[in-house]
């Protein structure tokens, strides 16, 4: 199945578009509330669900036979192959960067422009937001560095950086939008040309294979047009006839001669007669 992971700077606007996102596609969105709820076992106790929630070193613990991380890694790459989804934060582009087809974003917007969503959420002075940013901003660092060695600003983690400066959250998403629907045409057109080509039925006589050659030019259906066979009533009328691959004899001399781009059908010397001269033009 699908994966978009979401990483952004604190107050970019990137739940925003991620929100926007899941919800064009029709996808599930995982944040860092919805994996500490859904996807622990109800053993974990509410004092380990607080920890993870403030501390990175607490997902390096033992959980059992393995940590937190591992555990919680191992179930969502469960989950991600039977469902579509959006990741946001957790460092959800780490936990999926070997994951076939994920698509890793990240979303950054200018200090004084996530200064003043920070004053417009919390109703803070232009100092206190600064202090609420620096300080979100090196937890979500610190984050990315403890459990997994990376940094979080490098761009090789992702495959599009989005600023948010004059842009908007249905731009920013849409962006995304186009990526999910190139990525699946580019998948649609290499899985086209890796099925095996559609074989026919296997033909021995060799004029039957020169017949199936000159049917699939006129697109798999031949037909000779006749001049017209008397009816009951004196009256001649036109008609087609469709001769099948079936027909054909190892004597046939002639399968279709080119003639205004109209194919042929000439029988062997001792099978023509009079009227069937008469009946099949071309031959």
């Amino acid at each position: 199945m699908s994966v978009i992971t979401i990483s952004r700077q604190p107050y970019s606007c990137g739940d925003e578009v991620a929100k926007q996102i899941s919800q064009s596609l029709g996808w599930e969105l995982i944040t860092r509330e919805k994996l500490l709820s859904e996807f622990l076992p109800d053993i974990v106790f509410a004092h380990d669900i607080n920890m993870l929630k403030t501390s990175a070193k607490y997902y390096l613990n033992s959980f059992g036979k393995t940590t937190y991380l591992d555990y919680i890694r191992k179930s969502l790459n469960d989950y991600a192959k039977t469902n579509s989804a959006v990741f946001a934060g957790f460092g959800s582009q780490m936990i999926f960067s070997g994951f076939e087809g994920a698509i890793h974003i990240r979303i950054i917007a200018p200090q004084d422009m996530r200064i003043k969503k920070v004053i417009a959420d919390f109703d803070l002075s232009e100092e206190e937001a600064e202090k609420i940013l620096v300080t979100a901003d090196r937890k979500q660092r610190r984050f990315i560095t403890t459990l997994y060695e990376e940094d979080i600003t490098d761009p090789i983690h992702y495959n599009l950086t989005i600023n948010m400066d004059s842009t908007t959250v249905a731009e920013a998403a849409a962006c995304v939008l186009s990526l999910v629907e190139g990525r699946s045409s580019q998948e649609e057109e290499q899985q086209a040309e890796e099925e095996p080509a559609q074989q026919g039925p296997v033909l021995k006589n060799p004029a039957e294979v020169e017949f199936a050659k000159a049917a699939r030019y006129v697109q798999h259906r031949l037909e000779v047009r006749t001049q017209g066979f008397p009816d009951r009533m004196g009256c001649r009328r036109q008609c087609n006839i469709g001769i099948p691959a079936g027909f054909l004899s190892d004597r046939l001399r002639h399968i279709y001669r080119a003639h205004n781009h109209e194919p042929a059908l000439c029988y062997p010397k001792e099978q023509e007669s009079k009227k069937t001269k008469e009946a099949i033009s071309g031959c």
